[in-house]
Protein backbone atom coordinates (compact mmCIF):
# COMPACT_ATOMS: atom_id res chain seq x y z
CA UNK A 1 0.00 0.00 0.00
CA UNK A 2 1.16 3.67 -0.94
CA UNK A 3 2.38 5.30 1.93
CA UNK A 4 1.97 9.05 0.98
CA UNK A 5 -1.49 10.92 1.43
CA UNK A 6 -1.99 14.81 0.71
CA UNK A 7 -3.63 16.01 3.54
CA UNK A 8 -1.96 18.86 4.41
CA UNK A 9 -2.64 20.25 0.78
CA UNK A 10 -5.67 22.81 1.92
CA UNK A 11 -3.08 24.95 3.41
CA UNK A 12 -0.74 25.43 0.38
CA UNK A 13 -3.88 25.89 -1.20
CA UNK A 14 -4.55 29.08 0.88
CA UNK A 15 -1.30 29.87 0.66
CA UNK A 16 -1.13 30.62 -3.20
CA UNK A 17 -4.51 32.05 -2.87
CA UNK A 18 -6.31 28.84 -5.16
CA UNK A 19 -10.41 28.95 -4.21
CA UNK A 20 -11.38 25.09 -3.26
CA UNK A 21 -13.96 23.02 -1.74
CA UNK A 22 -13.46 20.21 -0.33
CA UNK A 23 -15.36 17.19 -1.29
CA UNK A 24 -16.48 14.62 1.91
CA UNK A 25 -14.58 11.97 2.38
CA UNK A 26 -11.42 13.18 0.38
CA UNK A 27 -8.97 12.45 2.96
CA UNK A 28 -9.25 8.92 2.70
CA UNK A 29 -10.02 8.68 -0.64
CA UNK A 30 -8.17 6.33 -2.76
CA UNK A 31 -7.76 3.68 -5.20
CA UNK A 32 -7.43 0.27 -3.65
CA UNK A 33 -3.50 0.75 -3.43
CA UNK A 34 -3.84 3.39 -1.02
CA UNK A 35 -1.76 6.34 -0.51
CA UNK A 36 0.72 7.41 -3.36
CA UNK A 37 4.21 5.31 -3.89
CA UNK A 38 5.85 8.71 -3.97
CA UNK A 39 4.78 11.94 -5.26
CA UNK A 40 7.23 12.24 -8.47
CA UNK A 41 5.00 14.57 -11.05
CA UNK A 42 1.53 16.17 -11.55
CA UNK A 43 -0.55 14.95 -14.35
CA UNK A 44 -3.35 17.55 -16.08
CA UNK A 45 -5.86 16.72 -17.83
CA UNK A 46 -9.49 17.99 -19.30
CA UNK A 47 -12.53 15.88 -18.59
CA UNK A 48 -14.39 16.04 -21.93
CA UNK A 49 -17.21 17.14 -20.01
CA UNK A 50 -20.07 19.53 -21.85
CA UNK A 51 -20.29 23.05 -21.29
CA UNK A 52 -23.88 22.21 -19.78
CA UNK A 53 -22.20 19.90 -16.69
CA UNK A 54 -22.85 20.68 -13.93
CA UNK A 55 -20.24 20.40 -11.03
CA UNK A 56 -22.41 18.17 -8.68
CA UNK A 57 -22.51 15.74 -11.89
CA UNK A 58 -18.88 15.28 -12.21
CA UNK A 59 -18.16 15.10 -8.51
CA UNK A 60 -20.73 12.35 -8.65
CA UNK A 61 -19.50 10.48 -11.72
CA UNK A 62 -15.59 10.83 -10.74
CA UNK A 63 -16.04 10.05 -6.63
CA UNK A 64 -18.95 8.07 -6.44
CA UNK A 65 -20.51 6.53 -9.65
CA UNK A 66 -18.11 5.44 -11.65
CA UNK A 67 -16.60 2.13 -11.57
CA UNK A 68 -12.98 3.33 -11.96
CA UNK A 69 -13.73 5.78 -8.68
CA UNK A 70 -11.79 7.94 -8.08
CA UNK A 71 -10.92 9.71 -11.07
CA UNK A 72 -8.68 12.01 -10.68
CA UNK A 73 -7.32 14.00 -7.09
CA UNK A 74 -9.36 16.67 -7.89
CA UNK A 75 -11.66 19.15 -10.43
CA UNK A 76 -10.61 22.56 -11.51
CA UNK A 77 -14.07 23.87 -12.93
CA UNK A 78 -15.06 26.66 -15.34
CA UNK A 79 -15.37 29.01 -12.56
CA UNK A 80 -11.89 28.81 -11.38
CA UNK A 81 -13.01 26.81 -8.26
CA UNK A 82 -10.77 23.69 -7.29
CA UNK A 83 -13.08 20.68 -5.89
CA UNK A 84 -10.48 18.48 -3.93
CA UNK A 85 -11.48 14.98 -3.75
CA UNK A 86 -8.67 12.41 -2.92
CA UNK A 87 -5.63 12.54 -0.87
CA UNK A 88 -4.23 9.29 -1.78
CA UNK A 89 -3.72 7.93 -5.18
CA UNK A 90 -5.97 7.72 -7.99
CA UNK A 91 -7.54 5.98 -11.13
CA UNK A 92 -6.76 8.38 -14.08
CA UNK A 93 -3.09 8.04 -15.69
CA UNK A 94 -3.58 4.68 -17.32
CA UNK A 95 -1.47 3.04 -19.79
CA UNK A 96 1.61 4.92 -20.51
CA UNK A 97 4.92 6.08 -20.01
CA UNK A 98 7.59 5.86 -18.95
CA UNK A 99 8.47 9.55 -18.20
CA UNK A 100 11.33 10.85 -16.08
CA UNK A 101 11.09 13.20 -13.31
CA UNK A 102 13.20 14.98 -10.78
CA UNK A 103 12.53 12.02 -8.22
CA UNK A 104 13.33 9.48 -10.92
CA UNK A 105 11.52 7.57 -13.45
CA UNK A 106 7.76 6.98 -13.55
CA UNK A 107 7.99 3.58 -14.89
CA UNK A 108 5.21 1.85 -17.49
CA UNK A 109 1.48 1.99 -16.51
CA UNK A 110 2.45 3.49 -13.09
CA UNK A 111 1.05 6.85 -13.17
CA UNK A 112 -1.78 6.43 -11.08
CA UNK A 113 0.91 5.62 -7.93
CA UNK A 114 3.24 8.32 -8.53
CA UNK A 115 1.22 11.47 -10.06
CA UNK A 116 -1.19 13.86 -8.49
CA UNK A 117 -3.67 14.24 -11.42
CA UNK A 118 -5.66 17.00 -11.63
CA UNK A 119 -9.08 17.00 -13.75
CA UNK A 120 -10.60 20.17 -15.28
CA UNK A 121 -13.81 21.00 -16.49
CA UNK A 122 -13.70 21.37 -21.09
CA UNK A 123 -15.07 19.24 -23.85
CA UNK A 124 -11.46 19.39 -25.21
CA UNK A 125 -12.63 19.84 -29.02
CA UNK A 126 -12.78 23.68 -29.20
CA UNK A 127 -14.68 24.98 -25.44
CA UNK A 128 -12.77 27.69 -24.89
CA UNK A 129 -11.22 28.17 -21.48
CA UNK A 130 -12.08 30.43 -19.03
CA UNK A 131 -9.37 33.06 -17.60
CA UNK A 132 -10.31 32.49 -14.11
CA UNK A 133 -9.70 28.40 -15.11
CA UNK A 134 -6.66 29.00 -16.51
CA UNK A 135 -4.88 31.38 -13.71
CA UNK A 136 -6.27 29.25 -11.41
CA UNK A 137 -4.69 25.67 -13.08
CA UNK A 138 -1.00 27.74 -13.21
CA UNK A 139 -1.89 28.66 -9.17
CA UNK A 140 -3.11 25.01 -8.63
CA UNK A 141 0.09 23.36 -10.18
CA UNK A 142 2.35 25.86 -7.33
CA UNK A 143 0.34 24.92 -4.83
CA UNK A 144 0.47 21.34 -5.30
CA UNK A 145 4.62 20.93 -6.12
CA UNK A 146 4.67 23.22 -2.91
CA UNK A 147 2.76 21.10 -1.06
CA UNK A 148 4.87 18.09 -2.56
CA UNK A 149 8.34 20.07 -1.58
CA UNK A 150 7.09 20.69 2.04
CA UNK A 151 5.90 17.93 2.78
CA UNK A 152 7.07 14.35 1.39
CA UNK A 153 10.93 13.47 1.15
CA UNK A 154 12.50 13.55 -2.23
CA UNK A 155 14.65 15.47 -4.66
CA UNK A 156 12.33 19.26 -5.43
CA UNK A 157 10.20 19.01 -7.92
CA UNK A 158 9.83 21.95 -10.53
CA UNK A 159 7.84 23.38 -13.13
CA UNK A 160 9.73 19.91 -15.67
CA UNK A 161 7.66 17.76 -13.31
CA UNK A 162 4.36 18.61 -15.11
CA UNK A 163 2.96 16.53 -18.06
CA UNK A 164 -0.08 16.27 -20.13
CA UNK A 165 -2.08 13.70 -20.41
CA UNK A 166 -0.80 13.11 -24.11
CA UNK A 167 2.44 12.93 -22.77
CA UNK A 168 1.78 10.04 -20.73
CA UNK A 169 0.26 8.59 -22.90
CA UNK A 170 0.58 9.78 -26.75
CA UNK A 171 -1.02 6.97 -28.24
CA UNK A 172 -4.33 7.53 -26.34
CA UNK A 173 -4.88 10.97 -25.01
CA UNK A 174 -5.11 14.56 -26.03
CA UNK A 175 -6.01 16.29 -22.67
CA UNK A 176 -5.52 19.07 -21.98
CA UNK A 177 -6.28 20.58 -25.52
CA UNK A 178 -8.36 23.74 -26.49
CA UNK A 179 -8.06 27.27 -26.81
CA UNK A 180 -6.24 28.90 -24.09
CA UNK A 181 -3.12 31.01 -23.28
CA UNK A 182 -1.19 27.77 -24.53
CA UNK A 183 -3.36 26.35 -27.66
CA UNK A 184 -5.55 27.93 -30.41
CA UNK A 185 -8.70 25.97 -31.74
CA UNK A 186 -9.05 22.59 -30.53
CA UNK A 187 -5.23 21.80 -30.66
CA UNK A 188 -3.15 19.85 -27.51
CA UNK A 189 -1.93 22.93 -25.34
CA UNK A 190 1.76 23.75 -25.61
CA UNK A 191 3.02 22.36 -22.13
CA UNK A 192 6.62 24.06 -22.47
CA UNK A 193 4.29 27.34 -22.29
CA UNK A 194 2.34 25.76 -19.45
CA UNK A 195 5.26 24.68 -17.77
CA UNK A 196 6.91 28.05 -18.27
CA UNK A 197 3.71 30.22 -16.78
CA UNK A 198 4.39 27.85 -13.91
CA UNK A 199 7.90 28.44 -13.27
CA UNK A 200 7.40 32.03 -13.70
CA UNK A 201 4.47 32.34 -11.24
CA UNK A 202 6.65 29.97 -8.29
CA UNK A 203 9.83 32.30 -9.13
CA UNK A 204 7.42 35.12 -7.83
CA UNK A 205 6.24 33.34 -4.82
CA UNK A 206 3.68 34.13 -2.46
CA UNK A 207 2.45 38.23 -2.71
CA UNK A 208 5.80 38.64 -4.62
CA UNK A 209 7.91 37.12 -2.58
CA UNK A 210 8.62 33.79 -1.16
CA UNK A 211 6.44 32.46 1.77
CA UNK A 212 7.70 30.81 4.73
CA UNK A 213 6.02 27.24 4.83
CA UNK A 214 2.79 27.72 6.42
CA UNK A 215 2.04 26.27 9.75
CA UNK A 216 -1.08 25.56 12.06
CA UNK A 217 -2.42 28.19 14.81
CA UNK A 218 -1.60 26.91 17.95
CA UNK A 219 -5.01 27.46 18.18
CA UNK A 220 -6.75 25.99 15.35
CA UNK A 221 -10.67 25.80 15.29
CA UNK A 222 -10.83 23.40 12.22
CA UNK A 223 -8.04 20.65 13.98
CA UNK A 224 -10.47 17.39 15.06
CA UNK A 225 -12.33 17.70 11.32
CA UNK A 226 -9.70 18.90 9.11
CA UNK A 227 -6.37 17.98 10.00
CA UNK A 228 -4.47 21.61 10.10
CA UNK A 229 -6.50 23.28 7.56
CA UNK A 230 -7.25 27.00 8.61
CA UNK A 231 -10.15 28.02 7.65
CA UNK A 232 -10.56 30.52 4.69
CA UNK A 233 -10.96 34.18 5.40
CA UNK A 234 -14.17 33.68 2.25
CA UNK A 235 -16.43 32.43 4.87
CA UNK A 236 -20.15 31.50 3.24
CA UNK A 237 -22.88 33.21 4.60
CA UNK A 238 -24.71 30.65 6.72
CA UNK A 239 -28.35 30.60 7.74
CA UNK A 240 -31.05 28.13 9.55
CA UNK A 241 -31.56 24.73 6.63
CA UNK A 242 -29.01 26.47 3.82
CA UNK A 243 -25.69 24.87 4.17
CA UNK A 244 -25.34 22.36 1.50
CA UNK A 245 -21.94 22.67 0.21
CA UNK A 246 -18.76 21.29 1.83
CA UNK A 247 -16.99 24.10 2.74
CA UNK A 248 -20.52 25.35 4.07
CA UNK A 249 -20.52 22.62 6.14
CA UNK A 250 -17.22 22.74 7.68
CA UNK A 251 -17.89 26.76 8.10
CA UNK A 252 -21.04 25.86 10.82
CA UNK A 253 -18.80 22.89 12.16
CA UNK A 254 -15.84 25.78 12.94
CA UNK A 255 -18.51 28.38 13.98
CA UNK A 256 -20.33 25.43 16.66
CA UNK A 257 -16.74 24.87 17.39
CA UNK A 258 -16.10 28.95 18.67
CA UNK A 259 -19.67 29.48 19.87
CA UNK A 260 -19.68 26.32 22.36
CA UNK A 261 -16.55 28.09 24.87
CA UNK A 262 -17.19 29.59 27.53
CA UNK A 263 -17.03 33.47 26.59
CA UNK A 264 -19.44 32.90 24.25
CA UNK A 265 -21.88 33.00 26.79
CA UNK A 266 -24.48 31.09 26.67
CA UNK A 267 -26.32 27.83 27.86
CA UNK A 268 -27.49 27.50 24.25
CA UNK A 269 -24.27 27.39 22.64
CA UNK A 270 -22.17 25.46 25.25
CA UNK A 271 -24.94 22.07 23.99
CA UNK A 272 -24.32 22.54 20.63
CA UNK A 273 -23.99 19.39 18.58
CA UNK A 274 -20.43 18.60 16.97
CA UNK A 275 -21.70 18.16 13.79
CA UNK A 276 -22.03 20.22 10.45
CA UNK A 277 -25.80 20.95 10.46
CA UNK A 278 -27.04 24.36 10.64
CA UNK A 279 -30.39 23.65 12.67
CA UNK A 280 -32.71 24.91 15.76
CA UNK A 281 -29.94 24.45 18.36
CA UNK A 282 -27.37 26.52 15.47
CA UNK A 283 -29.73 29.07 15.48
CA UNK A 284 -30.79 29.93 18.69
CA UNK A 285 -27.03 30.23 19.79
CA UNK A 286 -26.08 32.52 16.73
CA UNK A 287 -28.95 34.60 17.82
CA UNK A 288 -27.83 35.00 21.36
CA UNK A 289 -24.10 35.49 20.32
CA UNK A 290 -25.53 38.41 17.71
CA UNK A 291 -27.42 40.10 20.99
CA UNK A 292 -24.78 39.57 23.55
CA UNK A 293 -22.33 41.35 20.16
CA UNK A 294 -24.15 44.07 19.67
CA UNK A 295 -25.36 43.13 16.74
CA UNK A 296 -28.53 42.75 14.54
CA UNK A 297 -30.27 39.32 15.68
CA UNK A 298 -31.48 37.79 12.36
CA UNK A 299 -29.76 34.06 12.68
CA UNK A 300 -28.03 34.64 9.68
CA UNK A 301 -24.13 34.61 9.99
CA UNK A 302 -22.82 37.10 7.28
CA UNK A 303 -19.43 39.62 7.71
CA UNK A 304 -19.93 41.32 10.90
CA UNK A 305 -21.10 38.36 12.12
CA UNK A 306 -18.05 36.31 11.23
CA UNK A 307 -15.87 39.14 12.36
CA UNK A 308 -17.19 39.24 16.00
CA UNK A 309 -16.69 35.06 15.65
CA UNK A 310 -13.19 35.53 14.62
CA UNK A 311 -12.23 37.83 17.08
CA UNK A 312 -13.54 35.66 20.11
CA UNK A 313 -11.88 32.64 18.23
CA UNK A 314 -8.24 34.61 18.55
CA UNK A 315 -8.17 35.58 21.97
CA UNK A 316 -7.17 31.73 22.27
CA UNK A 317 -3.85 32.23 19.95
CA UNK A 318 -0.99 32.84 22.70
CA UNK A 319 1.04 36.18 21.99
Amino acid sequence: MGAYWLRSLPRYLDRWGVKYELVPGWENRSRSTGGFDEIRAIGIHHDASAPTTSINGALGWAYTNSPDRPIGNGFLWRDGVFYLGAAGATNTQGKGGPVWTSRGVIPVDAGNRYMFSIEAGNNGVGEPWPKAQTDAYVLLCCAVLDCVNCETPGAKLGAGDIFAHFEWAPTRKIDPAGPSPWATGAAKWNMDAFRGAVFLRMLDGVGGRPAPIPRADKYNPAKGFYGNMPIRPDKPRLAYGRCKSPYQKVSVRYLKNVLRREDAGSSYSRKLPDDKAFGPSTKAAVLNFQARAGLVTDGIVGPQTWGAIDALAKKAIPG
